[in-house]
C-alpha cells in the first residue's frame, strides 16, 4: 500500500513539472519579440502562421511584414498584435515598414493605426508608452492618414 501512495505521489510530481514546464513556455519568441499565448490561440483558431510570418518579417521580407499588419483581431489578442507591430517597427525601421505596407489600401491603413495605438499603449516599452502614433512614428503616421509614401 506505502508504495502505491508513493508511486503515485511520484506521477503526480512528474506531471506537475510538465504541466508547469509546458505553460510557462511562451512557444514563439522571435529576435527580441515575444509573442503571447493569447495571440498565438487566436492566430491557430484563424489559420494564421503568425510565428512564421513575424520571422519572415524580421528578415525584411516585404509581404510577410505586409500580411501580418493587416491580420484581423477583432478581440483582446489585437492589443497584443499592436505590441508585436510597435516591437517590430522598432527594430525593422518605419521607413522599411512603410516600403511593405505601401500598397495597402485606406481600411488597411486604418486597422494598422489602430493596432500601432494600442501596440503604443499597452505594449509595455518604456520609451514609447503613451506616445501617440504621430509622435512614436511621425512618418508611419504621416503614411497611413494620407496614403503617400515619404522619400
Amino acid at each position: 500500500m506505502a508504495k502505491k501512495i508513493l508511486k503515485h505521489k511520484r506521477n503526480c510530481f512528474y506531471l506537475v513539472i510538465f504541466l508547469l514546464f509546458f505553460s510557462c513556455n511562451t512557444p514563439c519568441n522571435v529576435d527580441r519579440i515575444e509573442v503571447s499565448e493569447l495571440l498565438l490561440i487566436k492566430s491557430e483558431e484563424n489559420a494564421y502562421h503568425y510565428c512564421t510570418l513575424l520571422k519572415a518579417s524580421m528578415e525584411g521580407d516585404e509581404n510577410a511584414i505586409r500580411e501580418l499588419s493587416v491580420l484581423d483581431f477583432s478581440d483582446s489578442a489585437g492589443y497584443d498584435h499592436g505590441a508585436v507591430l510597435v516591437d517590430l517597427i522598432g527594430i525593422i525601421g518605419e521607413k522599411e515598414f512603410i516600403n511593405a505596407i505601401a500598397a495597402v489600401d485606406k481600411k488597411e491603413r486604418k486597422k494598422i493605426e489602430a493596432y500601432i495605438e494600442v501596440g503604443l499603449m499597452y505594449g509595455g516599452n518604456p520609451d514609447l508608452e503613451e506616445k501617440p502614433v504621430e509622435e512614436a512614428f511621425p512618418g508611419l503616421y504621416a503614411f497611413l492618414k494620407n496614403g503617400s509614401v515619404p522619400e
